[in-house]
Formats: structure tokens, sequence, C-alpha cells
């Protein structure tokens, strides 16, 4: 019971504890999405940032081809965001982030079938309503809500004509809503420029 109110209760003393000023470092280090875990938020002027992050994934898997080789299957994700705040108080913004985002990933079910490598790859654009809080001048966390535009494409080998350097390639798309919230919370460390 106690660890489900742990977070907000120091979040709670941390903001009563400090009177963090509007003003802050423009440039910070931080994420505002897991899955892209390294990035910068560039505070270009008082109400307009561009903010970019990336993530890795190095999965090592053990005898999932014909061949019973180990193999690594990386992949590289991409994303980049225009926050506006067009609401601010002492230590929030409420911001409207539009973002792009792209992964690249290389294929384990299509190598699992065809004991060859391809990537799948998907793109997609978002939406969200964040609110970034700052719990000390250079230190934010934030939470957001909104929608994602995501479409993927895959690998699969034609049942006919089974051809394993040949793959079909599927495209799905999918529109959703969002959410990311105390479980998946992002931060940025305000650490560069001028305050």
């Amino acid at each position: 019971m106690f660890r489900k109110f742990a977070l907000p209760l120091l979040l709670i003393a941390l903001a009563a504890g400090t009177s963090a000023a509007a003003e802050h470092r423009p440039i910070g280090v931080g994420f505002h999405h897991p899955n892209y875990p390294i990035g910068a938020r560039w505070w270009i002027n008082d109400s307009w940032a561009a903010d970019f992050a990336f993530g890795y994934t190095a999965d090592l898997q053990n005898n999932v081809s014909f061949s019973g080789k180990t193999n690594t299957f990386q992949t590289y994700q991409f994303e980049a965001g225009a926050p506006w705040a067009f609401r601010k108080w002492d230590q929030v913004k409420v911001i409207l982030r539009p973002g792009v985002f792209y992964s690249m990933a290389e294929d384990l079910p299509y190598f699992v079938e065809s004991d060859r490598v391809e990537n799948a790859t998907s793109w997609g654009f978002s939406g969200e309503l964040e609110v970034e809080f700052f719990v000390a001048k250079n230190l934010s966390i934030s939470g957001s809500t909104g929608f994602e535009y995501v479409s993927s494409t895959n690998n699969f080998l034609d049942p006919d004509f089974p051809d394993p350097d040949n793959p079909i390639k599927i495209t799905d798309t999918f529109f959703s809503t969002t959410a990311r919230d105390f479980t998946s919370i992002g931060f940025h460390v305000y650490l560069f420029g001028k305050e």
C-alpha cells in the first residue's frame, strides 16, 4: 500500500520544499518517453522548444533458427518533438507537443521462420498534452496524454513460394490514445546555457 503513494508523496514534499523559479537553463538532458531514453530538450525561447531522443536495444537470442546459432537482434528508435508551453506557472509548464518517431528492428519472427535477417520498420506521429513539473530549479518530471498514429512494416514468407531472400512486406497502421504517467515518467535535467 505504501509503494502506491510513495512517489506522489515524495513529489509533494519536494514541491513544498523548493521554490523553483520559472527561469531555468535552456538545454536539458533526459527523456520524454521511456522507449527513447537518451535525449535532450532545448527551450529556444520562453514558449518553444525542440527535443530529440533515441533508444537502442540488443537482444541476444540462443537457438532461435534452423541452424541453432546465437544471434543478436538490434533495435534503433528515434523521436523528435516541438513542445509549445502555452500555460506557465512558477513550477509548471502545460505543453502541447507534436512529435514524430521512427524505429528499425532486426525482425526476430522472420528470422525464426526463414533463418534470414531482415529489418522491420515503423514510423508515426503523435500529439500530446504534457505537464512538465519542476521539482527543483533545473530538474523537471513530466507526464502526458494524447494520441499517436503508427505505420509498421513487417516481413513474411510467401506461403505459396517461400523464398527467404524475398520476403513479403506487409504494412499495418493504427491510431491510438496514449498516456504517460508516474509509471513511465519523463524527466529533464537542465545543465547547459544561461539562465
